[in-house]
């Protein structure tokens, strides 16, 4: 037997358990994992003694505004995969909010081929919620093959584009203001149908914009301000409602880059209570603080 690689005396980490074992790979499978040494020879041989080895990491949540249209300034492809491949991540889940936007199976399909070429790694892409606009693409956007869905809450979108937008103002032209509860609670109902998961990003827009209008008229321009203009509570209101709309339509909700403490009392006694919901964070909001911000300036976004 001639093995392709052989990756011996680590210590192998599983989901349930860590062990010593050898890992024998042929034909680019892993063929055995055992802490008995096989007979044969090997190409390639690593010595893991004193080291863990782990099962390629999975990025769950990644923008890399990749698409026909960009924008390839912020980020591509090829370099958002290359970096996942270093860091040990051999399968990473792409965000809809590209350009084209993932509001079709057309430009799903157009997306893949965009990007198959450039990628170092395996990859999934979330379909895009946008309310009425696309209500009638969510089943075949699963069909096709979307790993989940993602929902912007509280971002307007572009009506010619369907692009999102942010900072929504009143008067905008050719603009969707928000959706309101009724329509999102038509997204939720209709991804359930799909058996997928819906991610949301829980931000309150008409208690930030009312927040931000008084920081604004304030004069204050510090940190401190800003923070002042997004407090916990911002996020908590959509997580709530977001947990009510999971336990009456049973969809699988996901909350993104979580952000507040209580936010997770919240998800845990949502799960007490079998209501199908979990969460992420980011690094940044478990190593940083408001504290933090005279030393790392505008790094401290993340």
């Amino acid at each position: 037997m001639e093995w392709d690689h052989i990756i011996k005396n680590g210590t192998v980490v599983t989901s349930r358990d860590t062990f010593k074992a050898n890992i024998y790979v042929k034909d680019e499978k892993i063929a055995a994992i055992t802490s008995v040494e096989l007979p044969g020879e090997a190409r390639e041989i690593t010595e893991a003694k004193g080291k863990y080895v782990f099962p390629g990491f999975i990025e769950t949540h990644v923008h890399s505004r990749d698409g026909r249209k960009g924008p390839h300034y912020k980020e591509d492809f090829f370099h958002s995969s290359m970096a996942g491949a270093v860091g040990g991540i051999t399968t990473i889940f792409e965000m809809p909010n590209c350009n084209p936007a993932i509001y079709n199976v057309e430009n799903l399909h157009d997306l893949v081929s965009v990007i198959t070429p450039k990628a170092h790694v395996d990859f999934g892409v979330y379909g895009l919620c946008l309310g009425n606009l696309n209500m009638d693409q969510i089943i075949p956007l699963a069909e096709a093959g979307v790993v989940a869905f993602k929902f912007f809450w509280g971002y307007a979108i572009d009506n010619k584009t369907y692009q999102l937008i942010y900072n929504y103002q009143e008067g905008m032209k050719d603009v969707i203001p928000p959706l309101d509860d009724g329509e999102i609670f038509k997204i939720f109902r209709e991804v359930q149908k799909t058996g997928k998961m819906l991610g949301i990003h829980a931000e309150n827009f008409f208690l930030i914009k009312m927040l931000t209008e008084e920081v604004k008229a304030s004069g204050d321009r510090s940190y401190e301000a800003m923070l002042r203009s997004r407090p916990p509570v911002s996020e908590l209101t959509v997580i709530e409602t977001g947990i009510l709309f999971s336990q009456a339509t049973g969809v699988h909700l996901h909350i993104h880059h979580l952000a507040s403490g209580d936010g997770v009392e919240l998800i845990r006694e949502a799960q007490k209570k079998n209501i199908h919901v979990t969460a992420e964070t980011c690094t940044h909001y478990l190593e940083l603080s408001n504290e933090d911000y005279d030393r790392v300036r505008p790094l401290i976004k993340g």
